[in-house]
């Protein structure tokens, strides 16, 4: 508020800037709406804070009520799983799982570690892949309430096992050095300590196995009001963070380099039309081994593709951009024949 100009900042108190004026707060529900047209469910989670907010700031409403609606999962996964964007972002995972799953030349099953599997918005897109291959796949996370209800989610996959995980916790289950990939999405920049969270990351990992962190690395002002209200967002104790707990990109790969991780990238690169998302992926090894991480950077370089046809000639992301960037090749032939044959129609005046 005060970087908006309606307060002003003295130390640690804040006073008005001026006389209150008038605000038309349905106005801007309005303009809301119209950017949120693809996103149905991200407004619905935005107008829910906005309700919820006066009772979260007085303690009287728990903030996960604002994603978890008496307990309920729906709004989380029409955020996480449902959303254009989630689905992109989730499909650079699971082709990036893919790439790595194709260039392993061991006859043992590969090892698979799921961080913080949540609502299991990722697994979904990752786990279909998985089943021609001989796979171990283990989906953690620090709440039974999330391995419980995942367990019934993903019955059908009977390669997958199920664990509580802590990554803030020095005290794990899990056998060190075990794991030939291990991936996380937006879970590692919840952790107290980022060093301390990849240097156990990295332990878990067998020699040459390798992660693939997901990651919001733009920090929005709505944040502030919605996912920075839960628990846990404002708990880190490093040196790497500092108003919030996200990093940038080029950070990201900085404090992997750092931990002893090898060949660290992030895409989608500087410069991509994808890059507005605020999303990116992040490769990295434990040891290096030449060329797997290059080859699976162009796996999901290849998804960014219709994004540039998507965006020619525009000066910024259309709902249709963001929408058609996370459906597979077919599904992406199918809507743009429904566009063409609509707008014939609609010229020509004749009903689909």
């Amino acid at each position: 508020l005060a970087q908006e100009g309606h307060l002003k900042e003295s130390g640690s108190l804040y006073a008005p800037a001026g006389e209150p004026g008038s605000f038309d707060l349905e106005a801007c529900w309005r303009d809301a709406e119209r950017c949120l047209s693809h996103e149905p469910g991200m407004l619905a989670y935005l107008r829910r804070c906005g309700v919820l907010l006066p009772g979260v700031l007085t303690g009287k409403v728990d903030p996960l009520e604002t994603l978890f609606p008496d307990g309920a999962f729906t709004l989380a996964e029409a955020i996480y799983e449902e959303g254009p964007e989630a689905r992109y972002s989730n499909r650079m995972v699971a082709e990036a799982v893919r790439a790595f799953v194709e260039q392993r030349r061991e006859k043992r099953p590969m090892r698979i570690l799921e961080l913080g599997g949540g609502t299991g918005g990722t697994t979904a897109s990752v786990l279909p892949l998985l089943r021609s291959v001989p796979v171990e796949y283990w989906f953690t996370d620090v709440s039974e309430l999330f391995l419980n209800r995942a367990g019934r989610k993903f019955s059908a996959f009977d390669f997958v096992r199920y664990a509580l995980f802590d990554l803030d916790s020095t005290e794990q289950s899990l056998r060190t050095g075990s794991f030939d990939l291990i991936l996380a999405a937006n879970v590692v920049h919840a952790s107290r300590n980022l060093p301390s969270a990849l240097d156990r990351i990295r332990q878990l990992l067998s020699p040459g196995g390798a992660v693939v962190l997901l990651e919001t690395t733009k920090h929005q002002t709505c944040f502030d009001m919605s996912i920075g209200l839960i628990e846990g967002w404002q708990h880190f104790e490093d040196q790497q963070r500092g108003e919030h707990p996200l990093l940038g990109a080029e950070a990201w790969c900085d404090l992997l380099t750092r931990c002893d991780f090898e060949e660290a990238t992030a895409l989608p690169e500087s410069g991509s039309p994808a890059a507005f998302i605020g999303q990116h992926v992040l490769l990295a090894r434990r040891d290096a081994r030449v060329g797997t991480i290059q080859d699976t950077a162009e796996a999901i370089r290849q998804i960014g593709q219709p994004v540039r046809a998507a965006m020619d000639g525009e000066s910024g992301p259309s709902a249709v951009a963001v929408e058609w960037i996370s459906l597979i090749a077919d599904e992406r032939d199918q809507r743009v024949a429904l566009c063409v044959r609509r707008t014939i129609c609609r010229v020509f005046g004749r009903s689909e």
